[in-house]
C-alpha cells in the first residue's frame, strides 16, 4: 500500500538530488502538496464521483445561501464566499455534481434538479438549479432537506516521511503523485524532460483506465442501456 512516506521517497528517488540544502523538507512538502492537487484534479476530470461526498441541507423556498450552512457543528460552511468564515479542509465544496430531494422511505432520489447555465434558465424550466456564487437557486419551492453531491477539497495531509498512511484509496495510481512532484522539481530549473512527460502521459492513461473499471459493473451498465 503506497503511503505518503512511500510516495515521497519515490519522488526523491526520481529527483536524485543529494544536496539537502537545495531540496529541503520544507520545499519537498510544498512540491508534494502541489503534486497532490494536480492528482486530484486529474481524478476529478476522469470521474468526480470517486471523490464525492453527500450533504443534506435544509431549504425553505427556492434558494439557499450555502455560506450559512455549516458542514458540521464544528466546521465552517460548505462555501465561505471569500468571507472570514473558516472552512475545514476536506469540507469545502470545489465542484457541485448533483442536487436532488430524496424519498423518505428508500433514501433514493425523488426529484433530480438539473444544472442550468444561468439564472434566467432557472426561471423558465423545471426542475433546474443554478449556483450563483454561494447562492443555490432552484426552479421550484422546496420545504425540507435537499441533498447535495459534491467534490470537497482535499483533507489536510502531512506530506512528510513520518506519515505512514495512504493519502486516499487510489493506491494503484499513486505513482502519478511522485511524477507530478518530479515535474514541479524540474520546473524549478526550467527544464522538464521529454522522458518525464511521456511517463506522465502513460500513467495518466493508466489512471483513466483504472477509474473507468474501478466499479466493475459501471461500463457494462452503460453498454447494456445503450443497446
Amino acid at each position: 500500500m503506497p503511503t505518503v512516506q512511500n510516495i515521497i521517497n519515490t519522488a526523491r528517488t526520481y529527483m536524485d538530488e543529494p544536496d539537502q540544502t537545495f531540496l529541503t523538507d520544507t520545499i519537498m512538502t510544498s512540491l508534494m502538496g502541489i503534486a497532490y492537487s494536480h492528482f486530484r484534479q486529474k481524478v476529478m476530470e476522469c470521474d468526480p464521483n470517486i471523490l464525492a461526498k453527500r450533504m443534506d441541507i435544509p431549504v425553505a423556498g427556492n434558494s439557499v445561501d450555502l455560506s450559512t450552512i455549516p458542514v458540521t457543528a464544528t466546521t465552517g460552511p460548505i462555501l465561505a464566499g471569500g468571507g472570514a468564515a473558516v472552512v475545514a479542509a476536506g469540507d469545502r465544496m470545489v465542484k457541485l455534481l448533483s442536487v436532488y430531494t430524496t424519498d423518505t422511505t428508500t433514501g433514493l432520489p425523488s426529484t433530480m434538479f438539473v444544472g442550468a447555465g444561468n439564472l434566467e434558465a432557472v426561471a423558465n424550466g423545471d426542475p433546474l438549479y443554478y449556483l450563483e456564487g454561494v447562492t443555490l437557486w432552484l426552479s421550484r419551492q422546496v420545504t425540507g432537506n435537499l441533498r447535495l453531491l459534491y467534490v470537497p477539497d482535499a483533507e489536510n495531509i502531512t506530506w512528510t516521511t513520518a506519515t505512514t498512511v495512504p493519502p486516499d484509496d487510489l493506491d494503484p495510481v499513486h505513482d502519478l503523485i511522485a511524477l507530478y512532484a518530479f515535474r514541479q522539481y524540474q520546473m524549478m530549473d526550467s527544464a522538464v524532460s521529454q522522458a518525464l512527460m511521456l511517463q506522465i502521459e502513460y500513467r495518466e492513461r493508466a489512471l483513466e483506465s483504472y477509474l473507468m473499471t474501478r466499479s466493475v459493473g459501471g461500463p457494462d451498465y452503460v453498454q447494456n442501456v445503450g443497446v
